[in-house]
């Protein structure tokens, strides 16, 4: 038996979707590597709630104590405009203040290592971004990924040295918007130089110091034991050093749609050596589903558009043809396949919490049995959400003929799912689930469902539009 095909889910822009943890990366735009003109339109459409941009010292200080904010007005009011919160990730250096910087914008290039002229001007430039956007901009997260060498210029990474950027930074900020979230983030790239920055960094700081933290976690795949394990000890780092005030954020993290010149040690090149479309959308829609089941307060995709404008710099190194991560295609600003996918989790994951309902997935299938599945559980307005998928290696792109059923118990929310429908989260088919066995109306038994390599999605109509 098929079921019957009820149409589309669908979508809604930014300002219709009202409460939503889904943000996506505006980032790149302080180097000119992105156009931010051709983004508007898809971003209005999108329902992300939250965007992250960098505020680009070196783009707004071109003259010693001159500021010329205009492009950053730009894209903090046309977000605000969109129903689109900015959050700035505060960087990076400006040559005005260096000398020898190993690259024309001084991407990386730290102003407390540079000495006391690059400090003061840091501090005053802070202020005046901070001053500047009072009542529109509200986190703060300083830097970006200083753990990496990438992004950390003259010397080795410190821990201890990055806890003073925050404290000093974040002390500037506050002094002119009290109000103002101050935040840090880390890469999780080198896994034992990882956990040991952050230790390093947290014990330099105080529950006044910092609000948040934002974890970058790029990995191949979101759904790894290790990198849930990875999670849960950078908290228990911060608790163990008195920092319990501090809430996590999946600050940024993506997979490339493709490489256009092969890159044989990216953390994320598939053993075939390449990526696609589909593997960036089952990617993306597995690292949010369980960002939200992690609890994470923001989750944030990067990245909107391909930087490709102009050659992708770090600090000593230049990339003339960087990975694909964009939900825009660079240059051209097409839209791709995984912008539509992030559309509809927008649209299902708002006003949404995690939460550990009873759920069971069902099978006489031996291989079946056996084979790891992942499972999520969230409620919307007292209603539940199911959602499920087998986690196999991304770059397989694996379709299933499997079909389940997935059991449900109706004691758990104030709103037991009268009318079941079963969402295709890559494509948006919805399907009304016709199938049902209820058990004395305590357990509710869903027949025949199919599973995919992504999460799909199992509600009640009355959460959804269709058309």
């Amino acid at each position: 038996m098929y079921m019957k095909l009820l149409g589309k889910i669908k979508t809604y822009s930014s300002k219709e979707i009202k409460n939503s943890f889904v943000s996506v990366g505006f980032e790149c735009v302080d180097r000119d590597l992105i156009n931010p003109q051709e983004c508007y339109d898809a971003l209005r459409d999108s329902g992300i709630k939250y965007a992250r941009c960098q505020t680009g010292w070196a783009k707004c200080e071109k003259e010693k104590g001159v500021y010329d904010f205009t492009w950053l007005d730009d894209m903090v009011d046309n977000l605000c405009d969109m129903g689109i919160e900015p959050w700035f990730n505060v960087g990076f250096g400006n040559p005005l203040y260096m000398k020898e910087v190993p690259n024309p914008t001084a991407v990386g290039c730290v102003p407390t290592l540079y000495g006391e002229e690059a400090t003061e001007a840091w501090i005053s430039f802070v202020k005046e971004v901070a001053k500047r956007y009072i009542g529109k901009v509200r986190d703060y997260e300083i830097w970006n990924e200083p753990n990496l060498l990438h992004f950390w210029y003259p010397g080795k990474p410190s821990g201890e040295e990055y806890a003073r950027l925050i404290k000093i930074t974040g002390k500037a900020i506050r002094e002119v918007n009290p109000h103002a979230r101050i935040g840090g983030c880390t890469c999780s790239d080198n896994i034992t130089e990882y956990f040991t920055f952050a230790d390093d960094m947290t014990k330099n700081l105080t529950e006044s110091d910092i609000d948040f933290f934002s974890l970058h976690l790029y990995t191949k795949h979101p759904d790894e034991e290790n990198s849930y394990q990875r999670i849960k000890y950078i908290k228990t780092i911060f608790l163990k050093n008195g920092l319990t005030n501090v809430v996590f954020r999946q600050g940024e993290a993506g997979y490339p749609n493709c490489f256009p010149v092969p890159l044989e040690k990216h953390t994320l090149i598939p053993k075939s050596g390449q990526t696609s479309h589909r593997q960036c959308a089952t990617w993306m829609l597995r690292r949010y589903f369980i960002d939200k089941s992690l609890d994470m307060e923001i989750s944030s995709y990067f990245i909107l558009a391909d930087p490709i404008e102009k050659p992708y710099q770090k600090v000593s190194e230049i990339m003339n043809d960087p990975p694909r991560y964009g939900l825009l295609e660079g240059k051209t600003y097409k839209i791709n396949p995984a912008y539509y996918v992030l559309k509809r989790i927008s649209t299902v994951l708002e006003d949404t919490v995690p939460s550990e309902l009873y759920i069971s997935l069902r099978t006489n299938i031996d291989e079946l049995k056996f084979t790891q599945k992942i499972l999520h559980t969230y409620t919307k307005n007292g209603s539940p959400i199911y959602a499920y998928y087998i986690p196999t290696y991304v770059a397989d792109e694996k379709d299933f003929d499997y079909k389940l059923t997935l059991e449900i118990s109706n004691y758990e929310t104030d709103k037991p799912i009268k009318n079941p429908v079963y969402i295709d989260m890559m494509n948006g088919d919805v399907f009304e689930i016709d199938e049902i066995d209820n058990v004395r109306d305590h357990i509710s038994k869903f027949k025949n469902l199919p599973i995919k390599d992504y999460p799909v999605v199992v509600c009640d109509k009355s959460l959804i539009d269709i058309e």
